[in-house]
């Protein structure tokens, strides 16, 4: 099975549309990038569900995991949920114009279940498909503001997603300075909160680890530093190299369904993968959510 391929037994997902009106536009053009972990803290699915959508609420989620494997759809992919909050990941410090947030069913106390678990996997292989995210860039709240938030937590199975391609494991290399090593991986952390960044890291890549800072944790944070620097510097995000990358990310697919087919596709697929640009509505009203194109 290939890199985020839909696993082998999963049914594809077709979400239930359940519309939250908390949500609005991305920001200077923004497509998303990141895919956001967290757990509910709740002990029904369908609770945490209706509190995303409810409008004294002030916080939304695109997707609701249910430990049956149920998956709601809140907020469009190309809209903005209000589901990160505070934090940064990298250079980008305003996630949610960045992101796709996945909220999972889960007290935090408890195993995430094989149904949640699969539909899991298929809802981030779609997702990281459609949008050419890389499996690095997807995180736990609790990576992207530790100390903050401790979600989605140490029961996650990050080693399962990382076998599927839909997340990223640490493999160990020459021990080096394990905050500087943090900061070019994509952490952030405030003065004063390493231990939060070491809680954050063993939660995620040394799951049951305690005591301090050791040789173990440094030499892994070097691997991911080594493997997976993310974008510490540079430009503020741009519409233009959005597009950019949507287009590339497009042509690519076209091309890789053209090889698998082995014949060429129909006008209307070389129109959607060789299109114009993607032009996505930022009104306030949702429609349920229609297969992405690129327009004519």
């Amino acid at each position: 099975m290939g890199p985020r391929a839909i696993p082998r037994g999963a049914r594809r997902l077709t979400p239930l549309w359940h519309p939250s009106d908390n949500f609005g536009p991305r920001r200077d053009g923004a497509v998303p990038d990141i895919v956001v972990l967290h757990y509910t803290a709740m002990a029904s699915a369908e609770g945490a569900r209706d509190w995303l959508c409810h409008p004294d609420s002030g916080v939304s989620a695109h997707y609701v995991i249910g430990r049956r494997g149920s998956v709601w759809q809140l907020v469009r992919e190309d809209m903005r949920a209000w589901h990160a909050g505070l934090g940064a990941w990298g250079s980008v410090g305003e996630v949610n114009s960045r992101s796709i947030g996945i909220e999972i069913a889960n007290t935090g106390a408890e195993p995430f279940p094989e149904p949640q678990m699969t539909a899991l996997e298929a809802l981030l292989a779609g997702i990281l498909q459609r949008w050419c995210i890389p499996p690095e860039r997807v995180i736990g709240h609790s990576d992207m503001t530790p100390g903050r938030k401790i979600d989605p937590g140490p029961r996650l199975d990050w080693a399962r997603l990382a076998r599927r391609g839909l997340a990223i494991s640490a493999r160990p290399a020459a021990p080096g300075d394990f905050h500087a090593d943090a900061h070019r991986v994509g952490y952030r952390v405030e003065a004063g909160r390493q231990d939060a960044l070491l809680a954050a890291f063993r939660d995620r890549f040394r799951p049951g680890a305690r005591g301090p800072l050791d040789e173990t944790d440094r030499s892994l944070m070097a691997g991911l530093a080594a493997t997976y620097p993310a974008a510490c510097t540079g430009p503020p995000f741009s519409e233009t190299s959005s597009r950019q990358r949507r287009r590339a990310c497009l042509r690519r697919e076209y091309f890789r369904r053209r090889e698998a087919r082995g014949a060429a596709l129909s006008a209307s697929l070389v129109q959607k993968y060789l299109g114009g640009e993607l032009a996505h509505s930022a009104k306030r009203g949702q429609r349920p959510p229609l297969p992405l194109r690129v327009p004519r």
